[in-house]
């Protein structure tokens, strides 16, 4: 559960690039940008979250780079997915309750 976690973190990063990309890039067809902007549209669909009402609006989701790049600093992939056991208790260190993720 906890590696879909993290991985899920790299997706929606990796989703917000894209879109965010759509944007800057001006050899893009109008098809090819649906494409790339897609994922992450659906994905805030999913989670209740309103999209973007200027469609040349970067996306930015604060805290989001640095989330991913301390945990990938911090070798937690490697140390919180490895054959031994999880600590499930200190996820409220992770994920504060009443805090965005």
């Amino acid at each position: 559960a906890l590696q879909s976690i993290f991985q899920s973190l790299e997706d929606v990063q990796s989703a917000r690039d894209a879109y965010n990309e759509c944007l800057t890039t001006t050899t893009m067809g109008n098809m090819e940008m649906k494409a790339k902007q897609s994922p992450l549209l659906c994905l805030f669909d999913s989670l209740g979250i309103r999209t973007p009402t200027r469609t040349s609006a970067k996306v930015q989701i604060q805290g989001l780079d640095q989330l991913v790049t301390y945990l990938e600093s911090q070798n937690v992939e490697k140390a919180l997915f490895s054959d031994k056991a999880t600590d499930f208790e200190s996820l409220d260190q992770w994920y504060v309750p009443g805090n965005g993720v």
